[in-house]
């Protein structure tokens, strides 16, 4: 009995360590891209996608994200703005919600571009890269978000750098959230597996 709980409590101890490995390269290598982003030359910028209400209204996350790409491109710093979102049925259309809130703010059609089969980050990555032909992006979100972001950007051979929505600085919360951690290590898995 003894012998069982030991290899357990190994088992357990290295998958712990596992994880803290995997969240520590996602984020270190991913660390120069935040630290010194240069937006020269950079006209796409991607916005991903969060939660949208029933009624087509942006979660407060997302709406942080639009508005930071509204005024980037009312300040001319960006020329196009590709929204990547999963809109899956009518009740959820995390795309189109964020173009037309674009589109009502006065943003042209033209400069909008919409991904509609963005179900998460890496399809989004993917999508940009291969139906819009985005080689260097500017990457709007969350600095919770950021790592893996610009991992799933590099495995797409795509040249990005960061953009935080967010005015906080960097807390705990960035690095550890369960959910954070997890997803990192789903990200790590899916590159390793399919570049």
């Amino acid at each position: 009995m003894m012998r069982i709980f030991r290899r357990l409590f190994g088992a357990g101890v290295l998958l712990i360590w596992s994880l803290i490995a995997i969240n520590m390269f996602v984020v270190l290598t991913g660390w120069s891209d935040v630290m010194e982003p240069d937006y020269a030359d950079y006209d796409v910028w991607l916005v991903l996608w969060a939660s949208v209400t029933s009624d087509g209204l942006l979660s407060p996350v997302l709406q942080e994200r639009v508005d930071a790409a509204l005024w980037a491109y009312n300040d001319g710093i960006i020329s196009k703005i590709l929204v990547s979102g999963y809109d899956k049925n009518d009740d959820h259309l995390e795309a189109i919600s964020m173009a037309d809130y674009l589109l009502d703010s006065g943003v042209p059609d033209d400069d909008i571009w919409v991904d509609g089969n963005g179900y998460d980050t890496r399809a989004s990555m993917i999508k940009a890269k291969e139906e819009f032909e985005v080689d260097r992006v500017i990457v709007f979100t969350q600095r919770y978000h950021l790592w893996r972001s610009m991992m799933y950007a590099r495995a797409s051979d795509m040249d990005a750098v960061w953009y935080a929505v967010d005015t906080h600085g960097l807390s705990l919360r960035d690095f550890g959230t369960t959910r954070e951690v997890l997803a990192r290590v789903k990200s790590f898995v899916e590159v390793m597996i399919s570049g």
